[in-house]
């Protein structure tokens, strides 16, 4: 094994200090052809006219980045090769993932040092393919590196990382272990229980039937019927499912290194056949694979192949337009989709066509887990896109707008907060009430400045709503505007929900002017109409309890000696719960 300790192809700007684009732009393009190498030589014999011409490429290319370079370094991380601080190749699938094929038998960095030739290439490329071939537990690509000992291919992978691999696969029983300082001094000891032990087993040797006749003998033992149904319906979901995810993956390889647009295109239009015969047998697992598969494709080809790129585009659209919504719905109402964890995982693939479906088994799921399931769904897809989502909402459909609601509350996203206030627009009161209190969980001036505004709302509930969730500590202009209002003749005669409302929102606001002036409607004297008097009262104490900083305090225990009847208890009642919250044991004033 080779350690490179120092590197000699950085090529970097001068003027920013990153690596020169040009480089850069050369290494993606050989890493890029490397992966096609081996994926050609995964599918094909070694002297196939495509492998042969994929090997002249990338032997060309290193060529031409070795006219101004000694050697080709790159980093190798978990899916993906960096040069010089840049990610230059990235594969994020492990079961087909170049840099992954490196990175789990521990090697940091592979080099290719100017002066390899096609022999060597050959010889590496070989290596490569014969260990990528086997399972993945199986394999070493440093092991069989090694023993090719090639001269112009470094590598390096830390000493510590094959010690422990070597720790892990063979590690000694403890009673075959030898300790060299006792080895090595020409005696060797047996105790009283080693003697005994030697001859018993010289005694066994004797018997008629050795024991490891008799566990040879119960190890090839026929099977009996549990056993063998068991080995059956193992047999059989391998026979069900493995020809499908290995025809799966070879096709999409094919795609993957297919250079002919129109041999792509074919790829592509069988595969659009093939997912519609996934979703019509309900196995949503390789129909949501064939599309994680085709996006990592399209990334791969962006910038590099338009026309490849535009046919990935249509072929999108084209999955979305053909998405069979009505279908899915009526299979899963009718309780046909059994896999439902898949379906969902495939809904999550499918994106925004998706949510319509989505938003009807939330409202009318054949059971919980379906309706929790399809919550979560549209959930994840406000986070993604939380426009796609708000576009469900209709005033028309007023159970689509509760549902988005419902699911913009639960991700608490600043986001959100335009399309809640749009929704406040709808006709549907109970979805405006919903809008309004999704609004108030976030401390975002945005959605604070909504919630001031419909203090002023022409309807009762809209106001009292906006006023038990408003936040105004800090805002000394809207709090003497609501000080103004109470103060006025006809606040009296509102609903006690609506005057608790108000009356507690300025008792959050936390300023002394608010405790002043909640402490004068706590004594205020009784008119002719006492019981309204008598409520608001009551509300005041709730408010400055809602206060809760040491003028409401002080305001509270006066309240408790010298107010009303039912001021002082509701006073010492504050006050108690006050103390609790504080951790002061509770006393009573």
């Amino acid at each position: 094994m080779t350690i490179k300790t120092e590197a000699s192809t950085a090529r970097f700007s001068v003027e920013s200090g990153a690596p020169d684009p040009k480089a850069l732009a050369s290494v993606k393009d050989i890493l890029a052809v490397f992966a096609q190498t081996v994926s050609h030589m995964k599918l094909y014999p070694s002297q196939h006219s495509s492998v042969t011409h994929f090997r002249e490429i990338l032997l060309e290319r290193l060529n031409g980045f070795f006219r101004t370079a000694d050697e080709l370094e790159v980093e190798i991380q978990q899916n993906a090769f960096v040069f010089e601080g840049e990610v230059v190749y990235k594969d994020e699938n492990v079961l087909r993932s170049l840099p992954y094929l490196f990175f789990k038998d521990g090697m940091k960095k592979l080099a290719f040092l100017q002066g390899i030739d096609s022999e060597e290439m050959e010889d590496f490329l070989t290596t490569v393919r014969e260990i990528a071939l086997l399972p993945v537990d199986v394999g070493d690509i440093v092991d069989a590196l090694w023993q090719r000992d090639l001269v112009h291919v470094r590598y390096f992978a830390p000493d510590d990382f094959l010690e422990s691999k070597v720790t892990v696969q063979q590690r000694i029983p403890s009673q075959y272990q030898v300790k060299p300082e006792e080895l090595y001094s020409g005696r060797l000891d047996l105790s009283p229980t080693d003697t005994a032990e030697m001859f018993a087993r010289l005694r066994a040797t004797k018997q008629p039937v050795a024991q490891e006749e008799i566990d040879y003998a119960a190890r090839f033992a026929p099977l009996d019927d549990a056993e063998m149904t068991e080995l059956g319906d193992t047999m059989e979901a391998q026979r069900r499912v493995a020809p499908d995810k290995d025809f799966l993956d070879l096709t999409i390889e094919l795609l993957n290194i297919e250079e002919r647009f129109e041999v792509f295109s074919a790829v592509l239009a069988f595969l659009r056949k093939f997912h519609a015969a996934q979703l019509q047998a309900h196995d949503f697992v390789h129909a949501a694979r064939m599309l994680s598969q085709i996006d990592q494709i399209s990334r791969a080809v962006e910038g590099r192949s338009p026309d490849k790129a535009k046919a990935i585009a249509d072929f999108k659209i084209a999955i979305e337009d053909a998405f069979p919504e009505k279908e899915l719905l009526k299979a899963a109402c009718e309780k046909k989709i059994l896999d439902t964890e898949g379906f969902f995982h495939y809904l999550s693939q499918v994106g925004t066509p998706a949510l319509t479906l989505g938003a009807e088994l939330v409202g009318h799921g054949p059971n919980e887990d379906i309706r929790g399931r399809a919550g979560r769904f549209l959930e994840e897809m406000g986070r993604r896109d939380p426009a796609a989502l708000s576009r469900l909402a209709q005033d028309s459909q007023p159970e689509f707008t509760r549902i988005v609601i419902a699911a913009f509350a639960k991700i608490l996203d600043p986001r959100t907060i335009p399309f809640l206030t749009d929704f406040l627009s709808f006709k549907n009161k109970a979805n405006r009430v919903k809008a309004i209190q999704a609004l108030g969980a976030f401390a975002d001036p945005s959605a604070q400045k909504i919630l001031k505004q419909l203090l002023g709302d022409e309807d009762e509930e809209i106001r009292t709503q906006a006023a038990d969730l408003v936040r105004l500590a800090g805002d000394p202009e809207t709090v003497a505007a609501l000080i103004q209002e109470a103060q006025r003749k006809k606040f009296a005669r509102k609903s006690p929900g609506e005057k608790g409302a108000f009356l507690k929102a300025i008792g959050r606001s936390g300023s002394a002017d608010a405790a002043a002036f909640l402490g004068t409607v706590a004594f205020k004297r009784a008119s002719l109409d006492r019981r309204r008097i008598r409520e608001t009262r009551l509300a005041a104490v709730a408010a400055l309890e809602a206060h809760a900083g040491p003028e409401a305090v002080e305001v509270l225990r006066n309240a408790a000696r010298r107010g009303s009847k039912r001021v002082k208890a509701a006073s010492r009642e504050a006050l108690v719960r006050l103390g609790e919250a504080r951790g002061g044991g509770g006393k009573r004033p």
